[in-house]
């Protein structure tokens, strides 16, 4: 099927209003987006702090009612309505993988229990919510893409959003949202893309054939932790590019708020060849008010 079709299609059937919300470790932002004129047009976009921390230890009662509460103040323009919301978790509260295989299973039963065994061997156990997509073949070998969330953490999240009344539509992390945000972009070619959240960054690698091979993710260690984000970028590429099989890494991407600029010198220190910086104003967008989370709950709705 011809891409001009599709896009024509897409454009055609696609909502005229979306929502997006980040949940993070101590907040909440919220994002509505309108189409007017074929272009996206920002409605809403605030952030609210919560009282307690979540995605830490085990679930309280106190962090599951402070999230309600907050996600009741954004409530009122989503509920009740035919609109796409996609929810944006930490990178640090989720787990990816690409496995590659001799065999694909069949069913999708079969292949999130091979994603569950295939974490498992990796030390990610306890109850975990597990999604996988099959990718396009490399050569000989199947790929099957994983993520896993914490079980326990994510029926909070659920919870919360159905007694706010939200009807989500997707979950996923926020270096997803980033990827598929930029996805025509990116998959021109090989490459990385550093993410920051004011509470963890993320590492995403793809393949020439715009395949996502590599992710890590980890909490931040403060807000000026920069260069040691650097330094795990650096050696995680380096370990990348070395591994068993023969990859590249053409450019190195980030994408964080306000703190693009300060992240993309501490990688320039460090790299080869200056990074990319990327904007919400490359994906279309102007925020219109700077949320510390506008870059987070504007890419969530923008999902596709």
């Amino acid at each position: 099927m011809l891409r001009s079709w599709i896009e024509r299609a897409q454009r055609r059937f696609a909502p005229a209003e979306s929502a997006g919300f980040v949940v993070g470790s101590d907040y909440v932002g919220f994002a509505h987006l309108a189409a007017t004129d074929g272009k996206r047009q920002v409605r809403a976009l605030s952030e609210t702090k919560l009282d307690a921390r979540l995605f830490s230890g085990a679930p309280s009662a106190h962090a599951a009612a402070a999230l309600a509460e907050a996600l009741q103040k954004f409530s009122a323009g989503v509920t009740r309505r035919y609109l796409p919301v996609h929810v944006s978790l930490p990178d640090a509260a989720v787990n990816w993988a690409t496995f590659e295989l001799d065999q694909m299973p069949k069913t999708r039963a079969a292949q999130l229990d091979l994603v569950r065994f295939r974490f498992g061997r990796q030390g990610v156990n306890g109850p975990r919510v597990f999604a996988c997509q099959p990718l396009q073949r490399d050569g000989d070998k199947h790929l099957l893409f994983g993520m896993a969330s914490d079980e326990a953490w994510q029926s909070v999240v659920d919870e919360a959003f159905a007694q706010a009344g939200i009807v989500v539509w997707s979950v996923s992390a926020n270096v997803c949202r980033q990827f598929n945000c930029f996805h025509d972009r990116l998959a021109q070619a090989d490459g990385s893309l550093v993410t920051l959240a004011e509470d963890a960054w993320a590492l995403w690698l793809w393949d020439s054939q715009g395949r996502p091979r590599y992710a890590r993710s980890r909490w931040r260690a403060g807000p000026d932790d920069h260069a040691d984000i650097a330094l795990e970028v650096e050696r995680s590429i380096l370990a990348y590019v070395h591994g068993p099989k023969e990859r590249t890494v053409s450019q190195v991407f980030t994408v964080a708020g306000d703190e693009t600029a300060a992240m993309a010198d501490a990688l320039d220190a460090r790299m080869r060849a200056p990074c990319v910086r990327l904007s919400l104003e490359d994906a279309g967008v102007k925020p219109v008010q700077s949320a510390a989370s506008a870059v987070l709950s504007l890419a969530a709705a923008l999902e596709r």
